[in-house]
């Protein structure tokens, strides 16, 4: 043991001059205990390369193993989030398996320089130069709203973002030109080590047809219990929220509904997005006492709204915001003054990923109450 370390002896395989047999030499990984930072330092072995031996197995060089479920505190989560900038993908260091056969060193050198062009080697790969940054195991995290500012699947081109600047006190000048949804799972990333977080489109359908049969591993980003026919919470698991939110009635100006509940919509034809859940109004719909243009996005939405084929449509009130901003809407679309719903956006865990549940639930809640996300959220208002 090297303080609260553990030094632990493997072989790195490394790739010498084209024509040349590869050559191995000893080193050694230190460990990290659970909960702390990565720190795998590789150091040359004192001894020279071993001799080889009939028909050796193929050697890799392992990474850490995954550690306990990490028991953070808010002090080090803030810490890190200052901390955060840039792209914190964590890329893949770990060298190439390669063959083990012939080993011998045919560079002519001695055991010396061999330990200084590993040293090189490894100073080239960031071995030596930060902690060995791992991606851990891989999670899907699924959304099905395909919408600004919270994801989009389009290209950069057909949703036109642009960065914003927004200053609040305290804080300094917040940039972004980051989807919502993508910027909450990068500061996930960023703030632990045993899971790789990916943010992937699945449209509602194909969604809740994977959800009834069962099939579904990994999470839902940006969903509500109620809209999973969970309000108990005991078929899902659930995070705690990570932003609270609204929707919103669009009317075009001349067509102002008077609206305080979604009964006054009755009668009424509304334009909406194919298999989402709207509070009171899938149930008058499925009762016939609304009829449903079902379409594939809140853009569509608009336009029929704006053409008079509709008498309104429900949306995110910061899509709304995003678009009037963006000038990507006319103005003579308005909100309704009374929203149509206000709820909680969390992450919903199948239980296949009871495990990830398990060792992310913390770190989401912390990252939710931090200051630094707190800030970005009111950025996209």
């Amino acid at each position: 043991m090297v303080g609260v370390a553990q030094l632990v002896e493997s072989r790195i395989v490394i790739p010498v001059v084209a024509g040349s047999i590869p050559v191995t030499h000893p080193i050694f990984i230190i460990k990290k205990p659970p909960g702390s930072h990565l720190a795998a330092f590789l150091l040359p072995a004192i001894y020279p390369p071993s001799k080889p031996k009939s028909s050796p197995p193929h050697m890799t060089l392992h990474s850490n193993p995954r550690p306990e479920q990490r028991k953070s505190t808010e002090g080090v989560i803030s810490s890190r989030l200052d901390a955060h900038s840039g792209d914190t993908t964590p890329a893949n260091r770990d060298p190439e398996v390669m063959s083990n056969r012939g080993l011998q060193n045919t560079l002519g050198t001695s055991p010396a320089s061999l330990r200084k062009y590993l040293t090189v080697t490894l100073l080239l790969m960031g071995g030596l130069t930060a902690p060995l940054a791992l991606a851990g195991e891989q999670l899907t995290v699924y959304t099905y709203h395909d919408k600004p500012p919270y994801f989009s699947h389009k290209s950069g081109s057909e949703i036109n973002y642009k960065q914003h600047e927004h200053n609040t006190p305290g804080v300094g000048t917040q940039h972004h030109e980051k989807e919502l949804y993508g910027a909450f799972i990068e500061l996930i990333n960023h703030q632990q080590d045993d899971w790789h977080l990916e943010l992937v489109h699945l449209p509602r359908k194909r969604l809740n047809l994977l959800l009834k049969a069962k099939r579904l591993e990994g999470a839902v980003i940006g969903v509500n219990s109620s809209w999973f026919n969970d309000a108990n919470k005991q078929r899902y698991l659930w995070s705690s929220e990570f932003m609270h939110d609204m929707d919103v009635v669009v009317v075009s100006e001349g067509n102002v509904i008077p609206y305080l509940h979604p009964e006054d919509l009755a009668g009424k034809t509304l334009a909406l997005q194919r298999g989402f859940y709207f509070w009171g109004i899938t149930e008058q719909a499925k009762a016939g006492k609304i009829e449903v243009l079902e379409t594939t996005s809140d853009r569509q939405n608009l336009k029929l709204v704006t053409l008079g084929r509709v008498s309104a449509t429900i949306m995110s009130d910061l899509t709304l915001k995003f678009f009037q901003d963006h000038k990507q809407i006319g103005n003579k679309l308005v909100a309704l003054p009374e929203p149509h719903d206000r709820f909680t956006r969390h992450l919903m865990f199948t239980q296949h990923s009871a495990q990830a549940y398990t060792q992310l639930a913390d770190t989401i809640e912390l990252i939710s109450k931090s200051p630094a996300w707190r800030a970005q959220l009111a950025s996209y208002r």
